[in-house]
């Protein structure tokens, strides 16, 4: 993105563009900007593999420390440890 607000700049300052294909420019530089941010996004809004394995394993060690009805009364009340995101 950087890179591309760069090139913009030195077009503008040097007189190669015109005004509309500084401002397509622009655009497609923010399109490009929302896609990339949209795709981070989704991405980041379910766990993997990992993640719920090692939340298993939390939930395993909650369950020898505190037993079924504390581990039970954990989760329900979403103590940390026990719900990250859709897992």
């Amino acid at each position: 993105m950087l890179t591309m607000l760069r090139h913009l700049l030195v077009a503008i300052l040097t007189g190669i563009a015109s005004a509309a294909s500084a401002a397509r420019f622009v655009a497609a530089g923010f399109l490009v900007l929302f896609l990339v941010s949209d795709a981070a996004r989704a991405a980041s809004e379910f766990g993997t593999r990992e993640e719920a394995v090692a939340m298993v394993r939390r939930v395993q060690e909650m369950f020898k420390k505190l037993g079924p009805e504390g581990t039970f009364q954990a989760i329900k009340r979403k103590a940390p440890g026990t719900v990250e995101r859709d897992l």
